[in-house]
């Protein structure tokens, strides 16, 4: 298992996105969009690392875990100093399920019982707070490198 999830050097991307580029993920909800501007981590290194070691994090703000396929993904805690909500999406960017408050520093597994091929971290209890849900529909605004 690395820092932020379990993964192997051969699930490195084609096309790696720049580290630490800004780049937005809004959720389609009823009541209007829900935005945050993100990192995005698609290289092994970038994943390895997450937000390990920061002491806070902006209020809209996250990380966007990006993965070659849609499969099991198992993230953990270690050296994360900050409670965090972990939101998994299947290929077709719906919420397939919502890990909130994860405990910082913590080495215990931590997964949904779906496949997912992209995971956003934000601050812990965002999602239940801004109404993030199950089935809702994503979209990403990804800037090129």
């Amino acid at each position: 298992m690395c820092g932020a999830c379990s993964l192997n050097p051969q699930q490195q991307p084609s096309r790696p996105i720049a580290q630490n580029q800004t780049s937005r993920v809004t959720f389609q909800a009823p009541d209007g969009d829900i935005s945050f501007e993100v990192e995005v981590a698609q290289t092994f290194l970038s994943r390895q690392n997450g937000l390990m070691f920061r002491k806070n994090l902006e209020k809209n703000a996250g990380m966007l875990f990006i993965f070659d396929s849609e499969t099991e993904q198992t993230f953990w805690m270690k050296n994360t100093l900050i409670a965090l909500d972990l939101i998994f999406l299947d290929n077709q960017k719906r919420v397939v399920g919502i890990i909130e408050n994860a405990t910082p520093q913590s080495l215990a597994p931590l997964s949904v019982d779906r496949p997912s091929r992209y995971v956003l971290e934000i601050n812990g209890g965002l999602a239940q707070k801004r109404g993030i849900k199950k089935n809702m529909q994503a979209v990403f605004f990804i800037n090129d490198p």
